[in-house]
């Protein structure tokens, strides 16, 4: 293919639209709009150390937001995590949630950078902070820093400290 040659296709507004049959639970944690939603995508999962020291970031700093967290193959390890650490009143874990419901009634998106996750995020207008973990990931990260939709750990010594000192100007900017 030429270079001059390069068709881009936007998406299309049926990717954008919110599921139906949103369980009662999902619906009570959203009603605030005070949501901080947790997502590491479908392909690779998280260590749980990350979850405790994103929850424990959360629970210090804002202890009147409501977290989701969509745990996919995770999710009964995260679920131990935030009884083991009591936070079982403001946190609720999923195996699979409804992404697009969830973003319309969110403050703060933590995820790992997948392009679908990032364009939905563009469209209902909420903050991400990218903890990538792919190399694919770590380039969405950066590009959503340039257009300032977002930030990146990518670059960063620590992003957990990083996340700790700055979660406050994430969320109010």
């Amino acid at each position: 293919i030429n270079r001059n040659d390069i068709i881009i296709y936007p998406p299309s507004i049926n990717d954008f639209k919110i599921e139906s049959n949103i369980s009662n639970d999902i619906q009570e944690y959203c009603k605030n709009n005070n949501v901080i939603y947790i997502s590491t995508g479908s392909f690779m999962s998280r260590e749980i150390d990350y979850y405790k020291e994103i929850l424990k970031v959360i629970n210090d700093k804002l202890n009147n937001f409501k977290v989701i967290i969509s745990g996919g193959k995770s999710t009964d390890k995260i679920q131990s995590l935030v009884n083991e650490i009591k936070l079982k009143d403001s946190v609720l874990v999923k195996r699979h949630v409804p992404q697009l419901y969830i973003l319309k009634h969110s403050s703060l998106f933590i995820t790992s950078g997948g392009m679908n996750s990032i364009k939905e995020s563009i469209y209902y207008k909420v903050p991400m902070i990218i903890f990538p973990i792919s190399s694919e990931q770590r380039l969405n990260g950066l590009i959503v820093e340039k257009l300032k939709i977002g930030v990146s750990t990518y670059k960063l010594p620590s992003p957990i400290e990083y996340f700790q000192n700055n979660l406050d100007l994430i969320i109010n900017s």
